[in-house]
């Protein structure tokens, strides 16, 4: 009877939300644990949409109107953060092979500016993949000195709506003294796949 069992392939259990996957039965558990099409909160303040992230990806840029921009992991690049940006703000990145969803988020932290990197996922199951952040910032001028911070994990943003409130668990600190009001922020982000 195992012997059969372990020959039936099932689809994902997520399916309708765009998994493709068709999984040996033993498989199905570990793979419903880190499926990029599990549905998960959106992240935005108050919001309590509910959705895979493929799906939350067309709502975030509708409803939140939040910029989105393609990136590959281990490529550096640059987020241009207009200003007035030590108020706040969050920029969507999608990876472009496996379309996880990042949120870079700029937050006041007394009277510094915290910038966090988190993933769009529901929990923080052991099989879930995991991923390292490297942040710095640069201002037009300060051409001398960047800040510069690799984030050790990059948390998941379970539980929706948690981007506010609180001090962020791991960031990037950037001083009030960091650049001038009038200018524009550069946030400069890679994201591995551990």
């Amino acid at each position: 009877m195992d012997d059969a069992l372990g020959a039936v392939q099932l689809p994902c259990c997520y399916r309708a939300d765009g998994c493709g996957r068709k999984l040996m039965y033993h498989e199905a558990a570990d793979h419903a644990l880190q499926c990029a099409f599990a549905p998960c909160h959106c992240p935005g303040h108050g919001c309590s949409m509910w959705a895979s992230p493929p799906a939350l990806l067309d709502h975030i840029a509708a409803a939140h109107s939040w910029p989105v921009t393609e990136v590959g992991y281990g490529s550096p690049f640059r987020i241009a953060v207009p200003t007035p940006w030590r108020g706040g703000g969050t920029h969507l990145l999608v990876e472009r092979n496996d379309r996880r969803l990042f949120l870079v988020t700029l937050s006041e932290f007394g009277e510094a500016t915290a910038v966090t990197v988190v993933c769009v996922r529901e929990g923080t199951a052991a099989a879930a993949p995991r991923f390292r952040s490297t942040v710095w910032a640069e201002v037009a001028s300060n051409t001398e000195e960047n800040l510069f911070r690799r984030l050790s994990t990059v948390p998941s943003s379970s539980g929706g709506g948690n981007l506010s409130g609180g001090g962020p668990p791991v960031c990037l600190l950037v001083p009030p003294d960091f650049g001038s009001e009038n200018e524009d922020l550069f946030l400069g982000v890679r994201i591995d796949k551990l």
